[in-house]
């Protein structure tokens, strides 16, 4: 039809409010518009459209650069058993549990004791001896 194709990306959702959380998180979610093609310069092959269609609504939440948060979050673990079901370190099976307080931002394994730390961005937190 060659008109020209916008589309729309949304950035932050996924880490505003992860499907394991119990609450909301500081991080701003935002759309994201912009040009995929101008009528003369659509792609002619339709694998190459939906390529670049794909490109561009892709999510990039985790390469999301996040902002430097001057006051401490609590209780980002909580709730992070509920998709986490084996500990990564003993491999044991529904055995994670957030540590209290939740001001630790820390979950444990009730098996092998091994502790994790969350942070803001959901990214893999340090083991502890």
């Amino acid at each position: 039809m060659k008109v020209p194709v916008f589309y729309c990306q949304l950035e932050g959702a996924y880490l505003h409010f992860p499907r394991w959380a119990d609450k909301w998180r500081p991080i701003r979610a935002r759309l994201k518009f912009g040009q995929l093609f101008k009528p003369e310069t659509i792609p002619d092959t339709e694998e190459q459209v939906i390529a670049d269609i794909a490109g561009a609504i892709r999510i990039p939440d985790y390469e999301m650069r996040l902002p430097q948060v001057k006051r401490r979050f609590t209780g980002l673990a909580s709730g992070i058993q509920k998709i986490i079901y084996r500990c990564p370190h003993c491999r044991h099976i529904e055995s994670l549990k957030a540590v209290e307080p939740r001001s630790t931002n820390q979950v444990e394994c009730q098996s092998c004791f091994a502790t994790w730390e969350i942070d803001l961005g959901s990214r893999q937190g340090i083991q502890k001896p």
